[in-house]
């Protein structure tokens, strides 16, 4: 459970860790960088729709218990549409580096997550701090 502020405030926590503190880890870990650009993206996600919320421009609930109720919510609002796919194939990556033994994390699968973040981030982002 968290506010705007909060899931803000997470995000840009997640993004710095990506982005300084995960780089500099063991190859044996780089792929948790994957749940760290997952879990950024999922924050600046929940930040916007609180927004949305909070200025009654969508019937969006409080809290997300679910991933695919995020995903629901990005179909919902037409001006996320630019992120749509960035973010399932984080969510998807994410979750392969996480539960599937046999996952292989690439360097082309590290720059391709830094990639879909990037974008995440800079579209909502410019929109929380309009």
């Amino acid at each position: 459970m968290g506010s705007r502020k909060h899931h803000l405030e997470r995000a840009d926590s997640e993004w710095e860790n990506f982005v300084q503190h995960t780089s500099t880890l063991p190859p044996e870990a780089q792929p948790w960088r994957l749940t760290v650009a997952f879990y950024s993206a999922l924050h600046y996600l929940e930040a916007y729709l609180h927004l949305k919320r909070d200025k009654g421009q969508a019937d969006i609930p409080a809290e997300f218990d679910k991933h695919y109720q995020r995903l629901k919510a990005i179909r919902s609002c037409p001006e996320l549409m630019q992120i749509r796919n960035p973010y399932r194939e984080l969510q998807d990556i994410s979750g392969q580096q996480r539960y599937v033994p046999t996952f292989q994390c690439t360097k082309t699968i590290l720059q391709r997550a830094e990639e879909n973040l990037q974008r995440i981030r800079g579209v909502l982002r410019a929109k929380l701090l309009a």
